[in-house]
């Protein structure tokens, strides 16, 4: 896919930044994040637009996030984890540090729910990059890549480690991994060709 192709697909305008696409096994379909745009959407592999969210073109209702967004990670069919920027330079976020918030689809209702979030506290604040990862035992890793701080939290918030390194040495994605022979663990079984 191309600009022309993201673009199309959750009928935006003029360039886009497409940051995280993911792939949703139950489904065969492409999810992917575009940060000029500030939409996540759907794609079937054939590029047919299955559902886009937080625009003007969004068919679901219920809760939007402002300031854009970087990684995600497909939980299912019908939900996922964001990294939140919420980045107020230009992008209409507060600017009162970066979130990881849970989204919930209802797609007879369409509508969206929130079932979890998380917001360091003291605040983290990342304009840019930033990645979310929901391990296998409920735990949900966030990494505020500029600010070099990487969290591991549980299902009510509570930070169980952290890892820090000196700001600027940055990265833009994370996996955590229980061995580094194989896939990585996001990536799940290949798909199908």
């Amino acid at each position: 896919a191309d600009d022309a192709d993201t673009v199309v697909s959750h009928g935006g305008t003029g360039a886009c930044h497409v940051n995280t696409i993911q792939y949703s096994r139950e489904d065969d379909t492409l999810v992917f994040s575009d940060l000029t745009h500030r939409t996540i959407t759907k794609v079937t592999r054939a590029g047919k637009t299955v559902w886009v969210l937080n625009s003007s073109n969004s068919e679901f209702q219920g809760v939007s996030w402002k300031g854009g967004q970087h990684g995600i990670h497909v939980l299912g069919i019908d939900s996922f984890v964001i990294f939140n920027n919420n980045s107020s330079g230009g992008s209409g976020g507060a600017g009162n540090g970066s979130i990881a918030i849970e989204l919930k689809l209802d797609l007879t209702a369409k509508t969206i729910s929130s079932p979890w979030m998380y917001k360091a506290n003291p605040a983290i604040q990342v304009d840019i990059m930033g990645d979310v990862q929901r391990l296998p035992n409920g735990n949900t890793v966030v990494g505020y890549s500029t600010q070099g701080v990487l969290n591991e939290v549980d299902a009510g918030g509570s930070v169980l480690q952290q890892l820090s390194w000196p700001a600027g040495a940055s990265f833009g994605y994370t996996d955590r991994r229980p061995t580094l022979c194989g896939r990585p663990t996001r990536w799940g079984a290949a798909p199908p060709k």
